[in-house]
């Protein structure tokens, strides 16, 4: 047996390692795009700001708090095997989308339109429909774990 232990962020085995893939691709794909259109870096930033909002908002507290009660070990995570399921299966389209969207990058089939910024409403939509993932992506994730305070354990 593997030493997995389920966790807020991770609550299926294979999330850990789409973790990695999807970031790593991710950053690849923007540094490619970053290089011919700066205002992807602003549209990137404003998505990272709209993440650490969505995990405040779904898991009343903030990310540092998660890392703190995993590393402090003050909290039983427990799995729901159904919904770690499905946290897996949206890492995994997630890890599609990113891997396709560098490879569409990598090619440059589609460098010709990231010189100039989008429409207001092509922007607009796009935050949009990256927000209303993101909801679901920590939704999910939200229900994969039950969470409980460890007993405090009293010195004798």
């Amino acid at each position: 047996m593997s030493s997995f232990r389920p966790t807020r962020i991770c609550p299926h085995r294979l999330c850990r390692p789409l973790h990695l893939i999807s970031g790593v691709a991710g950053l690849l794909a923007i540094m490619a795009v970053a290089s011919e259109a700066l205002w992807i870096l602003g549209l990137m930033a404003v998505g990272v700001l709209f993440s650490f909002g969505i995990y405040h908002l779904v898991h009343r507290q903030s990310m540092v708090d998660t890392v703190r009660e995993e590393v402090e070990e003050t909290v039983i995570v427990t799995q729901r095997p159904s919904w770690a399921r499905a946290a897996a299966v949206v890492h995994v389209l997630w890890t599609l989308f990113i891997l396709m969207t560098l490879a569409s990058v990598l090619a440059g089939q589609s460098s010709e339109g990231w010189e100039e910024p989008p429409t207001t409403a092509g922007l607009l939509g796009s935050i949009g429909f990256g927000v209303a993932l993101m909801l679901v992506t920590e939704v999910v994730h939200q229900r994969a774990a039950r969470v409980e305070v460890r007993a405090e354990r009293t010195a004798a």
